[in-house]
This record gives C-alpha cells, structure tokens and sequence, in this order.
C-alpha cells in the first residue's frame, strides 16, 4: 500500500498524486494507492476543496475521508505521526520555518525506518522500495520526484470528460495558432495577508517583461488569458495584439486541458500554471516564470531550467 495525504485544490493534489504513482509504478504496480481528502472536511467544493482528481484519467485509487496517519498505517507509524503532528503544532506557532524544517530532518531517519516521508522540504525523498506499506505527507513540489514517468502523467491528467461545447472555437483557436497562456493567480494571495506576504511575487511589471520576452521569440503570437479573477484580468490588464479570455466558469479540469493546449507559456508562481505548461506538449514551447517562487528565502525547485526567468 502506498498512502498519501491530500492537501489544497487540484494543482497540489496533482503533485502529491504523481509523487505516489511513481513510487507504486517503480515498485512494480501492485501496491493499492489510497489518497486521503480529511483535509477538506468542512471546506467549499465549490471552491475546489475536494478530490479534484476523480475527474482525471489517473490510475485507480482508493478515497479516504480520514486521516491516512491514522487510518492506514500501522501501530508504529500512527504513534510516530501522532507525536510528529505534536510537535509540529507547537513549532508552526513560533512562525520559524526553518526551526520548523530543521526539526523535519530530526524526525526523517525514524519515518524513513518506519517506511514513512514527512517533508515540506521538498528536496528528498528516501529510498522505500523495502518497506512494505508507505505513508506519505508532504508537498512533493519538485520534478525528481516524478519526472521520469511523466509520459504516464500526460495520460493520466487528461480529463475523463469531453471538451465543453461552449469552449469548441477557443480550443480550435488554440490548437491552431501561436497560442501563448497567460495565467494570473489572485484569489487567497491577495486576500490573505499571509499568503499575500509570501506569493505576492508577480506584479505588473513582471507581465509586461514577460509578453516582450514572448514577442521576442514567437512570431505572431495570440494571447489567451487565464485567471481565477478573470474579472478583474479583463478590467485591468491590457496586452496588444489578439487577445481571448477563457470564461472563468469552466470547471478545472476544463481548465486545464485549454491551458495546457497552449504552445507557449506565461506562468506566475502558481501550481495549477505549472502544471499547465508541464502537460503542454508542443515541442518548441517557450515557458516564461518569475525569478523567484516566494518572498522570502526558500529554494524554488519548480523554477526548472527550461524555463526563462524574469526578474522580480
């Protein structure tokens, strides 16, 4: 068995999801892969906390409403976690995150032993193929963790559901111009003054410097802009040439196949950007991302080196 929790909306899911199909491919398939969704106990679905999965063509998995530490692990691996989980609540209140991390790698040897990763750090990922059932809690933020099998996660992350009707001309659009996706990531960044202090990294300028790098390698590129505010895109963001808007009521999964339709890419720090132009397949892709991933001094493993960076 290979267990892992879930946590956040479909971008983040996809990578704790394709961490654990890794680990089940390279152990040789048989193990049952079980996701565990308590996390979105009391949440809005409508505001995608839920098992955004379920509308992909992922491997079979078993759905959990309970914590998987608890319910799939074994005597030795809850008590493990149950004191882990203590101990990094009364850490998470000192705001130190690398008091925090530190303590991470005090516990890995015992969770390793155990057959167990527990990791924000997203820089390892020990050796488990001995251990007989694995627990797994963490962010999974960083392509040596999957990227080796991504010819199945092409497979895997399309949708099970057919194109929308609705979006039949954007999608033709897409696939028959230089498209170029422009995603602009707003929503809890900047409502919440917590996260709008650490992800508040792509401003306008960035988006400015980003469509002149496009324009400086694409010829005749076509614009198509992508938002959880598509809204606010409309009225404030203005880009000359041929421009479209995707609605902003499609579903996510939708979503993601017109964006990740794109031959080219304007990302921000944004998961679900990422893996829209991780899942873009045209051969000659040009990715743009901001320098950084976060403000303050964490490594950025998904600023990868295909990508062109512009300094914020």
């Amino acid at each position: 068995m290979i267990a892992i929790e879930m946590k956040g909306r479909l971008g983040n899911q996809m990578f704790r999801y394709a961490c654990a199909r890794k680990l089940q491919i390279e152990r040789g398939g048989g193990d049952e892969l079980v996701l565990g969704f308590s996390s979105m106990r009391g949440l809005d679905p409508a505001q995608g906390w839920k098992d955004s999965l379920q509308d992909f063509n992922t491997a079979p998995y078993r759905s959990s409403d309970r914590k998987i530490a608890y319910s799939e692990g074994s005597l030795a691996q809850s008590l493990a976690l149950k004191a882990y989980y203590f101990d990094a609540k009364v850490l998470r209140k000192t705001q130190d995150r690398l008091l925090f991390l530190s303590r991470q790698q005090q516990w890995a040897p015992l969770f390793t032993r155990l057959g167990m990763v527990v990791s924000d750090n997203n820089d390892f990922l020990p050796d488990l193929s001995s251990k007989k059932d694995i627990i797994l809690d963490g962010l999974f933020e960083n392509t040596r963790f999957f990227d080796s099998i991504r010819p199945r996660l092409l497979e895997e992350f399309t949708p099970k559901h057919s194109p929308l009707p609705a979006n039949a001309q954007l999608l033709e659009r897409i696939q028959s111009t230089e498209s170029v996706c422009i995603s602009f990531r707003r929503g809890d960044f900047i409502s919440n003054a917590g996260y709008k202090n650490i992800f508040d990294v792509c401003g306008p300028d960035y988006y400015r410097k980003a469509v002149e790098e496009i324009r400086s390698r694409v010829k005749d590129p076509v614009f198509f802009l992508f938002s959880d505010e598509i809204d606010w895109v409309i009225e404030n963001v203005r880009i000359d040439g041929e421009c479209h808007y995707e609605s902003g009521t499609d579903p996510q999964w939708e979503k993601l196949r017109l964006m990740s339709s794109c031959r080219h890419f304007i990302i921000p720090n944004s998961t679900f950007a990422w893996w829209a132009q991780y899942l873009g397949t045209a051969p000659d892709k040009t990715v743009v991302a901001p320098s950084r991933w976060y403000n303050d001094s964490r490594p950025a493993f998904l600023l990868t080196d295909n990508m062109i960076k512009i300094e914020v």
